[in-house]
Protein backbone atom coordinates (compact mmCIF):
# COMPACT_ATOMS: atom_id res chain seq x y z
CA UNK A 1 0.00 0.00 0.00
CA UNK A 2 2.54 2.44 0.90
CA UNK A 3 4.53 1.77 -2.23
CA UNK A 4 1.10 2.38 -4.64
CA UNK A 5 0.54 5.52 -2.22
CA UNK A 6 4.20 6.54 -3.76
CA UNK A 7 3.65 5.50 -7.36
CA UNK A 8 0.53 7.64 -7.43
CA UNK A 9 1.88 10.68 -5.76
CA UNK A 10 4.78 10.53 -8.51
CA UNK A 11 1.98 10.24 -11.37
CA UNK A 12 -0.33 13.45 -10.06
CA UNK A 13 3.30 15.24 -9.97
CA UNK A 14 3.68 14.07 -13.53
CA UNK A 15 -0.12 14.81 -14.79
CA UNK A 16 0.98 18.38 -12.91
CA UNK A 17 3.95 18.94 -14.52
CA UNK A 18 3.65 17.46 -18.03
CA UNK A 19 0.66 15.58 -19.12
CA UNK A 20 2.46 14.47 -21.91
CA UNK A 21 5.17 12.46 -20.03
CA UNK A 22 2.17 11.09 -18.44
CA UNK A 23 0.33 10.17 -21.33
CA UNK A 24 3.06 8.36 -22.87
CA UNK A 25 4.03 6.45 -19.67
CA UNK A 26 0.35 5.27 -19.63
CA UNK A 27 0.58 4.11 -23.27
CA UNK A 28 3.30 2.02 -21.85
CA UNK A 29 1.82 0.64 -18.99
CA UNK A 30 -0.65 -0.35 -22.00
CA UNK A 31 1.59 -1.87 -23.82
CA UNK A 32 3.28 -3.65 -20.88
CA UNK A 33 0.51 -5.21 -20.10
CA UNK A 34 -0.37 -6.26 -23.98
CA UNK A 35 3.34 -7.55 -23.63
CA UNK A 36 3.65 -5.31 -26.55
CA UNK A 37 8.26 -5.34 -26.22
CA UNK A 38 8.61 -2.56 -28.64
CA UNK A 39 5.64 -0.36 -28.20
CA UNK A 40 6.43 -0.51 -24.63
CA UNK A 41 10.01 0.56 -24.79
CA UNK A 42 9.22 3.49 -27.47
CA UNK A 43 6.71 5.07 -25.28
CA UNK A 44 8.48 4.86 -22.12
CA UNK A 45 11.27 6.01 -23.98
CA UNK A 46 9.31 9.37 -25.52
CA UNK A 47 8.20 9.66 -21.47
CA UNK A 48 11.90 10.09 -19.97
CA UNK A 49 12.60 11.99 -22.94
CA UNK A 50 9.64 14.54 -21.73
CA UNK A 51 10.16 14.13 -18.12
CA UNK A 52 13.92 13.46 -17.97
CA UNK A 53 13.82 14.48 -14.07
CA UNK A 54 11.00 12.12 -12.89
CA UNK A 55 11.34 8.32 -11.40
CA UNK A 56 8.84 7.08 -12.90
CA UNK A 57 9.85 7.16 -16.53
CA UNK A 58 13.29 6.46 -16.07
CA UNK A 59 12.24 3.49 -14.00
CA UNK A 60 10.05 2.16 -16.72
CA UNK A 61 12.67 2.36 -19.23
CA UNK A 62 15.53 0.71 -17.60
CA UNK A 63 12.86 -2.31 -17.01
CA UNK A 64 12.16 -1.82 -20.66
CA UNK A 65 15.70 -2.70 -21.65
CA UNK A 66 15.66 -6.00 -19.56
CA UNK A 67 12.61 -6.91 -21.83
CA UNK A 68 13.80 -5.55 -24.90
CA UNK A 69 17.06 -7.60 -24.36
CA UNK A 70 15.68 -10.78 -23.49
CA UNK A 71 13.56 -10.78 -26.71
CA UNK A 72 16.52 -10.66 -28.55
CA UNK A 73 17.90 -13.03 -26.98
CA UNK A 74 15.25 -15.57 -27.26
CA UNK A 75 14.82 -14.91 -30.93
CA UNK A 76 18.45 -15.39 -31.05
CA UNK A 77 18.85 -11.96 -32.81
CA UNK A 78 21.89 -9.37 -32.69
CA UNK A 79 21.56 -6.05 -30.09
CA UNK A 80 21.21 -8.18 -26.83
CA UNK A 81 24.30 -7.25 -25.22
CA UNK A 82 23.93 -3.60 -26.32
CA UNK A 83 20.65 -3.19 -24.92
CA UNK A 84 21.39 -4.97 -21.57
CA UNK A 85 24.36 -2.02 -21.26
CA UNK A 86 22.26 0.81 -22.13
CA UNK A 87 19.88 -0.64 -19.22
CA UNK A 88 22.53 -0.48 -17.09
CA UNK A 89 23.86 3.16 -18.01
CA UNK A 90 19.76 4.00 -17.51
CA UNK A 91 19.95 2.13 -14.11
CA UNK A 92 23.13 4.11 -12.82
CA UNK A 93 21.60 7.38 -13.52
CA UNK A 94 18.12 6.35 -11.78
CA UNK A 95 20.39 5.18 -8.94
CA UNK A 96 22.36 8.68 -8.47
CA UNK A 97 18.99 10.66 -9.24
CA UNK A 98 17.64 8.46 -6.44
CA UNK A 99 19.39 7.18 -4.19
CA UNK A 100 18.72 4.31 -1.55
CA UNK A 101 15.67 3.01 -3.16
CA UNK A 102 15.26 -0.80 -3.83
CA UNK A 103 14.10 -0.93 -7.08
CA UNK A 104 17.75 0.64 -8.65
CA UNK A 105 20.02 -1.85 -6.92
CA UNK A 106 17.80 -4.50 -8.22
CA UNK A 107 18.24 -3.17 -12.08
CA UNK A 108 21.99 -2.89 -11.75
CA UNK A 109 21.91 -6.19 -10.39
CA UNK A 110 19.74 -7.91 -13.05
CA UNK A 111 21.59 -5.85 -15.91
CA UNK A 112 24.78 -7.16 -14.24
CA UNK A 113 23.92 -10.43 -14.37
CA UNK A 114 22.53 -10.28 -17.76
CA UNK A 115 25.77 -8.76 -19.03
CA UNK A 116 27.94 -11.77 -17.13
CA UNK A 117 25.79 -14.37 -18.66
CA UNK A 118 26.66 -12.84 -22.64
CA UNK A 119 30.43 -12.35 -21.53
CA UNK A 120 32.85 -14.95 -22.60
CA UNK A 121 35.71 -13.90 -20.40
CA UNK A 122 35.18 -15.65 -17.47
CA UNK A 123 37.56 -12.31 -15.54
CA UNK A 124 34.27 -10.39 -16.52
CA UNK A 125 31.73 -12.69 -15.51
CA UNK A 126 33.65 -12.51 -12.26
CA UNK A 127 33.22 -8.57 -12.05
CA UNK A 128 29.26 -8.43 -13.43
CA UNK A 129 28.93 -10.99 -10.47
CA UNK A 130 30.10 -10.08 -7.35
CA UNK A 131 27.98 -7.08 -8.56
CA UNK A 132 25.24 -8.92 -8.66
CA UNK A 133 25.29 -10.22 -5.52
CA UNK A 134 26.25 -6.44 -3.92
CA UNK A 135 23.56 -4.78 -5.71
CA UNK A 136 20.94 -7.81 -5.18
CA UNK A 137 21.71 -7.69 -1.39
CA UNK A 138 21.85 -4.00 -1.00
CA UNK A 139 18.47 -3.70 -2.85
CA UNK A 140 17.41 -6.67 0.05
CA UNK A 141 18.56 -4.52 2.81
CA UNK A 142 16.40 -1.19 1.37
CA UNK A 143 13.35 -3.85 1.30
CA UNK A 144 13.89 -6.83 2.36
CA UNK A 145 10.58 -8.65 0.98
CA UNK A 146 11.05 -7.28 -2.68
CA UNK A 147 10.44 -10.34 -4.25
CA UNK A 148 12.50 -9.78 -7.65
CA UNK A 149 15.88 -9.45 -6.17
CA UNK A 150 15.20 -12.46 -3.79
CA UNK A 151 14.93 -14.31 -7.93
CA UNK A 152 18.06 -12.35 -8.85
CA UNK A 153 19.82 -13.69 -5.82
CA UNK A 154 18.95 -16.74 -5.83
CA UNK A 155 19.65 -17.50 -9.45
CA UNK A 156 22.85 -16.17 -8.95
CA UNK A 157 23.28 -18.35 -5.90
CA UNK A 158 22.88 -21.41 -8.02
CA UNK A 159 25.14 -20.40 -10.80
CA UNK A 160 28.32 -19.54 -9.00
CA UNK A 161 27.79 -22.78 -6.98
CA UNK A 162 27.57 -24.40 -10.33
CA UNK A 163 30.82 -23.45 -11.60
CA UNK A 164 33.39 -25.94 -11.98
CA UNK A 165 36.49 -26.39 -10.04
CA UNK A 166 39.18 -24.13 -11.80
CA UNK A 167 36.22 -20.99 -12.84
CA UNK A 168 34.92 -21.50 -8.93
CA UNK A 169 38.94 -20.47 -8.20
CA UNK A 170 39.44 -17.92 -10.82
CA UNK A 171 35.56 -16.42 -9.85
CA UNK A 172 36.69 -16.17 -6.08
CA UNK A 173 34.74 -17.53 -2.92
CA UNK A 174 31.39 -16.48 -2.54
CA UNK A 175 30.36 -17.41 1.02
CA UNK A 176 26.88 -17.41 0.83
CA UNK A 177 26.76 -19.00 -2.90
CA UNK A 178 25.36 -22.66 -2.08
CA UNK A 179 22.37 -24.79 -3.65
CA UNK A 180 20.99 -24.28 -0.59
CA UNK A 181 20.96 -20.90 -0.05
CA UNK A 182 19.54 -20.56 -3.44
CA UNK A 183 16.69 -22.60 -3.00
CA UNK A 184 16.25 -20.79 0.36
CA UNK A 185 16.22 -17.72 -0.93
CA UNK A 186 13.78 -18.78 -3.95
CA UNK A 187 11.44 -20.38 -1.59
CA UNK A 188 11.25 -16.54 0.12
CA UNK A 189 10.56 -15.10 -3.03
CA UNK A 190 7.83 -17.59 -3.72
CA UNK A 191 6.13 -16.58 0.08
CA UNK A 192 5.81 -13.35 -1.06
CA UNK A 193 4.48 -13.89 -4.39
CA UNK A 194 3.22 -17.64 -5.04
CA UNK A 195 1.91 -16.68 -8.50
CA UNK A 196 5.86 -15.52 -9.81
CA UNK A 197 6.48 -16.95 -13.10
CA UNK A 198 10.60 -16.24 -12.67
CA UNK A 199 11.04 -17.37 -9.03
CA UNK A 200 9.30 -20.95 -10.33
CA UNK A 201 11.77 -21.35 -13.49
CA UNK A 202 14.71 -20.35 -11.19
CA UNK A 203 13.85 -23.07 -8.67
CA UNK A 204 13.11 -25.45 -11.60
CA UNK A 205 16.90 -25.10 -12.47
CA UNK A 206 17.52 -25.41 -8.87
CA UNK A 207 16.44 -28.25 -8.01
CA UNK A 208 17.69 -29.70 -11.39
CA UNK A 209 21.20 -28.74 -10.14
CA UNK A 210 20.57 -30.73 -7.07
CA UNK A 211 19.72 -33.78 -8.59
CA UNK A 212 15.95 -33.78 -7.70
CA UNK A 213 14.67 -33.74 -10.76
CA UNK A 214 11.44 -35.58 -9.53
CA UNK A 215 10.42 -32.38 -7.98
CA UNK A 216 11.10 -30.21 -11.00
CA UNK A 217 7.69 -30.71 -13.07
CA UNK A 218 5.40 -29.22 -10.55
CA UNK A 219 7.17 -25.94 -11.00
CA UNK A 220 7.41 -26.21 -14.49
CA UNK A 221 3.35 -27.01 -14.69
CA UNK A 222 3.13 -23.95 -12.27
CA UNK A 223 4.65 -22.19 -15.13
CA UNK A 224 2.52 -22.94 -17.77
CA UNK A 225 -0.61 -22.52 -15.47
CA UNK A 226 -0.10 -19.17 -14.49
CA UNK A 227 -1.30 -16.38 -17.05
CA UNK A 228 1.55 -14.18 -18.64
CA UNK A 229 1.39 -10.84 -17.11
CA UNK A 230 5.02 -9.74 -18.54
CA UNK A 231 6.07 -9.54 -21.64
CA UNK A 232 9.33 -11.80 -20.86
CA UNK A 233 6.80 -14.72 -19.36
CA UNK A 234 5.63 -16.19 -22.95
CA UNK A 235 9.91 -16.93 -22.99
CA UNK A 236 9.67 -18.73 -19.68
CA UNK A 237 6.58 -20.42 -20.98
CA UNK A 238 8.32 -21.75 -23.89
CA UNK A 239 11.48 -22.93 -21.72
CA UNK A 240 9.04 -24.84 -19.11
CA UNK A 241 7.34 -26.52 -21.72
CA UNK A 242 10.36 -27.66 -23.53
CA UNK A 243 12.07 -28.99 -20.19
CA UNK A 244 8.86 -30.80 -19.09
CA UNK A 245 8.44 -32.73 -22.74
CA UNK A 246 12.36 -33.69 -21.97
CA UNK A 247 11.82 -34.25 -18.43
CA UNK A 248 8.54 -36.48 -18.83
CA UNK A 249 10.38 -38.50 -21.71
CA UNK A 250 13.44 -39.59 -20.31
Amino acid sequence: MHLLLISLCVLTSLLQKNPGALAQLKAGDRFHSQLKIEEEFAAYSRAHDLAPEEYEPLMKLSRSCNDRGEELNFKKQSGAKEVFQKGLEYSELLDRKFPNRAEPQYLLAIFHAKLGKLSSSIHDKKIHGHLVEKFAKLSLKLDPDFESALVVLGGFYREVADLNFISRMVFGKVADATFENSEITLKRALELNPNDIFAEWQMAQTLLAMSRKKEVPAHLKKILETPATDPKHPFVKMGAQDLLKKIEGS
